[in-house]
């Protein structure tokens, strides 16, 4: 009881322990679940202060913000392999031979 009250008894915690391992594929729709009853709950009764905290759902988290960023990232390195390339070699038709020699056949051959 000490471990799940506070010492003023205004707060609580709750602990829920499922049947599968909390950082496998089936966590992210339990993740995804949880925090839709705790966004429902706080609009219900708003003077109420609920939080949800797992590790996994911290990745799940990283893993939406990594790949929002993954476009840019591609394109900026890709943007800066090519300014190099064409600075280093003073021409700027270089990259795109180098693109179609040799990146454009490594990926029709890997997809």
């Amino acid at each position: 009881w000490k471990e799940a009250v506070d010492f003023q008894n205004t707060s609580s915690m709750l602990t829920v322990i499922p049947p599968y391992n909390t950082f496998s594929n089936e966590a992210k729709s339990l993740v995804e679940r949880a925090r839709s009853t705790v966004d429902a709950f706080r609009r219900q009764s708003p003077s109420w202060s609920v939080a949800c905290y797992h590790p996994m759902s911290i990745e799940i988290d990283a893993e939406v913000l990594t790949w929002a960023r993954f476009p840019w990232v591609i394109s900026i390195t890709v943007l800066v392999v090519f300014l190099a390339i064409g600075i280093r070699y003073r021409a700027a038709l270089v990259p795109i031979k180098l693109l179609l020699t040799i990146a454009v056949p490594i990926l029709f051959v890997l997809g």
